[in-house]
């Protein structure tokens, strides 16, 4: 899902969360920026340093996407982690011979 360049807050600077009508919170965002033909995900403060930028040899924006799941994801330009909103599904919550609490008839697993 691509959200339009347009998202902005009030204050004229992109979200790091795209908020959820009616709930308080949101998910995290990753930009999408275009230098010299490769894409690249950023965060929400680097896109905001390179909002403006619309020259091919330097980076610009192209969109956005929800990070819905996934491993904790690197910003392309500055390496913040921006972690996605339901953690990552390939890993395991439940190590073998760790205990879960979950009763399945009348066992504890």
């Amino acid at each position: 899902m691509y959200i339009p360049r347009q998202k902005f807050e009030e204050n004229g600077l992109y979200y790091e969360w795209q908020l959820v009508p009616d709930v308080n919170g949101g998910y995290p965002l990753l930009y999408v920026s275009r230098e010299e033909g490769l894409l690249y995900e950023i965060c929400a403060e680097c896109a905001n340093k390179i909002k403006n930028n619309t020259r091919d040899d330097e980076p610009y924006l192209e969109g956005a996407t929800v990070y819905f799941e996934g491993p904790d994801y690197p910003c392309d330009m500055c390496d913040l982690i921006v972690q996605s909103a339901y953690g990552d599904p390939d890993v395991d919550k439940y190590p073998p011979g760790e205990p879960t609490g979950q009763l399945i008839d009348g066992v504890e697993y």
